[in-house]
């Protein structure tokens, strides 16, 4: 009797606790409208990826799209070329989507060539719906093209299109390389706290972001005054490695969300935010928290809504349920000599029989959560039951 009674108060506290712990949090005031001004759109699925040159079916981006028009007014793509990616303004244009279209440029002159004549092709089809261009993302950073070649695209593009033309490159590109400033009609930044050279508290990134657009801004009106600047990209992950003071988490990318469109709103900052989508194909670049920026899961689940309070995990108690059930069995399967045991190192037992069973469901959860591909859902189940053992 003692020891069913210990157990079921073991089970009321461990219930407790996850309760409490999974409250739903302030994350800030609502998005205005539950709309954003632009969202970073890649369509790709589980299994799919540039990398691979595997692509979403029209039909596939057609359904991405619908789900857009529900949270954005706009959509900023990095391709023009690869795969169906030029299908993506017709069919925006049935949402009611207006574009900001990206040319991918790399190391590769074909690959460039062809993402320049597409971006410039579909840029003059579509001008009801592509709004600006932008000629390569982070080019500089990654050190695929010299600044030099890179202009040059930039103004080949800026002569084939009417559409205000810009490059796109983490801030610090921007100062390195003022050069760049005179010759793009707008300067797109991208303000990431979270990868920040010295990582930025979810707490303190409005802040930032506000800090950083504003001295851009006066280096940009030294060069070529009032020049409109795009904040590119901002975002922040829910899931992955926390980096100094920067912790990913559902909560804290909710957080992030509602401060970045507040500072945006009061100082009238334009931002895109990335992204709409989780990209699995990101975890072999970035790990798990390359994955993990997206509004919507990679199965098209919302991880978190833009008005009221927020749940870190509202699934919680679904595991604590399996970790329950567990520490049941291991009871009755020690019930016999646990009766021989005094009161306290009984219930100590015990208590360490729960602790392991939440440990081991948890690991469980977040090594299939991380998963991205069968390969690695095979070794979740082997690393979960060789633990179990």
């Amino acid at each position: 009797m003692k020891i069913l009674s210990t157990a079921t108060l073991i089970i009321l506290l461990s219930g407790l606790f996850g309760w409490l712990s999974n409250l739903p949090q302030d994350a800030g005031e609502d998005v205005p409208e539950g709309k954003l001004n632009s969202l970073s759109f890649a369509p790709f699925r589980e299994g799919q990826g540039p990398m691979d040159a595997i692509f979403p079916t029209p039909e596939q981006i057609d359904a991405d799209l619908r789900l857009m028009g529900e949270k954005t007014h706009s959509i900023r793509t990095y391709a023009s070329a690869e795969g169906t990616m030029p299908v993506i303004p017709a069919l925006a244009r049935k949402y009611g989507l207006t574009m900001i279209q990206g040319a991918w440029l790399g190391g590769v002159k074909t690959g460039n060539k062809l993402e320049v004549d597409e971006l410039i092709r579909s840029a003059n089809a579509n001008p009801d719906v592509i709004k600006r261009v932008i000629v390569g993302n982070e080019v500089l950073l990654r050190g695929d093209l010299p600044p030099e070649e890179l202009i040059n695209y930039i103004r080949e593009v800026k002569k084939a299109v009417k559409q205000p033309v810009s490059y796109a490159d983490v801030w610090s590109m921007y100062m390195k390389y003022p050069e760049l400033i005179k010759e793009v009609d707008f300067i797109t930044i991208h303000i990431l706290p979270y990868w920040e050279d010295e990582p930025i508290a979810v707490d303190d990134a409005p802040a930032h972001i506000e800090r950083i657009y504003k001295h851009v801004q006066q280096e940009a009106d030294s060069i070529a005054p009032h020049k409109p600047i795009l904040i590119g990209e901002s975002g922040w992950p829910s899931a992955g490695k926390q980096r100094g003071w920067a912790v990913p988490g559902v909560v804290n990318e909710a957080k992030f969300i509602r401060g970045l469109i507040k500072v945006a709103n009061a100082n009238g900052f334009d931002y895109n935010i990335v992204e709409a989508i989780n990209q699995s194909w990101k975890s072999e670049l970035e790990g798990v928290v390359g994955a993990n920026w997206g509004l919507f899961s990679v199965d098209r689940k919302e991880v978190f809504p833009l008005t009221g309070k927020v749940y870190e995990n509202p699934d919680w108690y679904k595991g604590l349920l399996v970790s329950i059930a567990l520490f049941l069995a291991a009871v009755a399967i020690f019930r016999k000599p646990l009766q021989n045991l005094p009161a306290i190192p009984m219930a100590g037992f015990l208590v360490c029989l729960q602790v392991l069973a939440v440990l081991w469901v948890s690991q469980a959860e977040f090594l299939w959560y991380t998963s991205y591909s069968d390969w690695q859902r095979l070794f979740t189940a082997i690393i979960t039951g060789l633990n179990a053992a």
